[in-house]
């Protein structure tokens, strides 16, 4: 599972891109998501995109945080 279609003119470099894509991978498959273009999908690449922007570019703290996101989401609404 690559980011790639999500990354409309992103400067990133080869190893943030690789570490983007398993981030993703990684948070779909925890949450059940296929890769395909659909509105869960495009915001955990949103998610990850605006973390790598900031500087973060490990793949598991990528998945870790953009997880925690949603999950604290989760839990607002129960």
């Amino acid at each position: 599972m690559s980011i790639v279609p999500f990354l409309r003119d992103q400067g990133f470099g080869p190893e943030v891109i690789d570490a983007m894509s398993a981030a993703f991978k990684r948070v779909c498959d925890v949450m059940g998501l296929t890769t395909k273009r659909d509105p869960a999908t495009e915001l955990v690449a949103r998610r990850i995109i605006e973390y790598a922007q900031r500087g973060i570019h490990d793949a598991v703290t990528l998945a870790e945080m953009v997880k925690k996101d949603f999950d604290a989401g989760r839990d607002k609404k129960n």
